[in-house]
């Protein structure tokens, strides 16, 4: 099983389980990006080893000068992975997102040289719409990323329970 593979079982397992609180958070209109992170490393914990939370890019990289932290960071079949999140609802599909994604992406990057190193760029989107790709709000402002068209490494969707859809996608960089 690829590591990419095991990372979509493992994200689609935990967060099938956390579709309330995802639904409920989604309504406040506020970011929860933290507590997907936190979420993500606990789901991890169980099967990947060297997990860091917060990883300094630069120890865990030959790239020393880096100052930029990344969300999680775990070893797995003699590779380093590290995770940029980047959480996107109703609420926050504007400029000010998109540019955090695309700077999320600029980071990850920086890591293309590094040995043993795979940097994984995860969206986060949550929203009410039952099914996002069925909407033009969200197509568009998706079509607007730059790497939107690029082939998925992981691709999960959750359905809330009252109403709406969270859909996680991943890419290596």
């Amino acid at each position: 099983m690829s590591t990419f593979t095991a990372l979509q079982d493992v994200i689609q397992h935990h967060f099938n389980g956390k579709a309330a609180e995802l639904q409920s958070f989604v309504k406040t209109g506020y970011s929860f990006e933290e507590w997907f992170n936190w979420e993500l490393f606990y789901a991890l914990q169980v099967s990947e080893s060297d997990l860091k939370p917060k990883p300094a890019y630069r120890h865990v990289t030959d790239l020393q000068a880096s100052k930029k932290t990344g969300d999680v960071y775990f070893t797995k079949g003699g590779h380093s992975y590290i995770v940029e999140v980047a959480l996107v609802h109703d609420y926050t599909s504007d400029k000010k997102w998109r540019d955090k994604v695309h700077w999320d992406r600029d980071q990850l990057l920086t890591l293309k040289g590094a040995d043993k190193v795979i940097p994984i760029q995860l969206l986060v989107l949550v929203s009410n719409h039952d099914d996002m790709e069925a909407s033009s709000d969200w197509m568009n402002w998706l079509k607007s990323l730059s790497f939107w068209g690029d082939a998925k490494d992981i691709q999960v969707k959750i359905r809330l329970p009252q109403n709406g859809q969270a859909w996680i996608v991943g890419w290596a960089v």
